[in-house]
């Protein structure tokens, strides 16, 4: 069990922090008062992380918020920026003593630097085998910890050896009266459990490889695991958007073809598609988000001197794209979810982009620029004889 002082943002962290900005900042508006929240918790992962670049714990930052204090409602410790680091696409060997420099101060002990790296290597290959978008995964981080302590062990076995000295202890004691198992118990704890998960990851793949096997090396039927069929699962919609606001294919020829009519970067395929894909995973129009990103940066031109910085975020979540500059996957996904929260509830009769309009943007007008430029790009895509 870890202990509070692992733990750095609580969800009672973030209701205090709420019940005090509403209390001070009490006229200004709830749309203000989600920014300053937003940003107090930032600043407070941001502290706790690894000492890389600043764009790089954004990232971090914007992760972690939304994985652990979003999706999962738990409080967030060191397991979980440790597994945010290796889900990072970088194994250079500055990026990895940065993160050895951060767990060795997190655990109090110094880390042999090359069974770091190596360990690092392969919780990355372990974490690339789970699925995209899979929630963070702190067993990496409590793995580690039994790891440091078994490499200490070993290092101070090594040199007891080279003493001529009996590694061995005597008359029942510990020679590390802190630690909870003696130097004869750990190395056999945890080859028992090395055992019991490569086992039971031997029984995985059986499971899953047999029906591809010809029929004389498949398990006998009666020692098959009778594997208990899923209940279908009813399909529940992501938002109340109306049917003209939900997802639709549309002609990406054309798309992209009003993207370059605008000078847009996001005509670029590499940037569209993400778009595309964000508003198919969340049930929106396609249009709808890119017409959020021309009413928010006028779809980012290529002559702005900060496109390449402004096409991370050119919804201009969390205020705007110069205090929260993540990727442009990330930012789709918290855009494409923030219309789907704020689409619920809405009263019958009321425009759904003006209801949603309430808590994205602080300008009241926001959804009369989002409607034109959505019915605009819906007339030139979908009408074929248009120019």
């Amino acid at each position: 069990m870890r202990s509070e002082s692992a733990v750095f943002l609580t969800p009672a962290d973030v209701r205090n922090i709420q019940h005090y900005v509403t209390r001070k900042y009490a006229g200004l508006p709830s749309e203000r008062h989600a920014e300053i929240v937003t940003d107090a918790m930032q600043r407070i992962v941001m502290k706790q992380l690894p000492a890389y670049a600043e764009e790089e714990r954004l990232i971090l930052t914007g992760q972690l918020l939304d994985e652990v204090v979003t999706r999962q409602q738990i409080p967030v410790g060191a397991e979980h920026v440790f597994a945010a680091c290796l889900r990072r696409d970088d194994t250079a060997s500055e990026w990895v003593d940065i993160l050895r420099a951060w767990a060795e101060s997190r655990l109090q002990r110094t880390l042999d630097p090359q069974r770091f790296s190596q360990y690092i290597r392969q919780a990355k290959a372990q974490l690339s085998l789970t699925q995209d978008g899979a929630e963070l995964q702190p067993e990496q981080w409590r793995l580690l910890e039994v790891e440091t302590a078994l490499w200490e062990e070993r290092a101070a076995q090594d040199a007891m050896a080279g003493e001529g000295l009996d590694a061995a202890p005597t008359s029942g004691k510990r020679i590390y009266p802190d630690k909870p198992w003696s130097l004869q118990e750990r190395p056999r704890l945890y080859a028992l459990l090395c055992a019991i998960v490569l086992a039971a990851s031997f029984i995985y793949g059986w499971i899953r490889l047999a029906p591809m096997l010809p029929q004389e090396l498949q398990p006998p039927v009666a020692l098959r695991p009778a594997l208990p069929q899923p209940a279908p699962v009813p399909q529940t919609r992501l938002n109340e958007l109306p049917n003209e606001l939900r997802y639709a294919a549309v002609d990406v020829d054309r798309l992209t073809a009003y993207l370059e009519a605008k000078n847009s970067l996001l005509a670029e395929a590499e940037y569209r598609d993400i778009i595309l894909k964000a508003a198919e995973e969340f049930d929106i129009h396609p249009l709808l988000l890119f017409a959020i990103t021309g009413q928010e940066q006028a779809f980012v031109p290529r002559s702005h001197k900060l496109a390449k910085k402004m096409i991370n975020n050119p919804f201009n979540v969390f205020h705007s794209y110069e205090e929260y500059n993540t990727t442009l996957e990330d930012s789709a996904r918290i855009a494409s979810k923030t219309v789907n929260k704020w689409s619920k509830d809405r009263p019958e009769g009321t425009d759904a982009i003006k209801w949603v309009n309430r808590k994205y943007a602080e300008d009241p007008n926001w959804a009369k620029g989002v409607s034109s430029i959505f019915g605009a790009m819906k007339r030139y895509v979908e009408d074929s004889e248009s120019e």
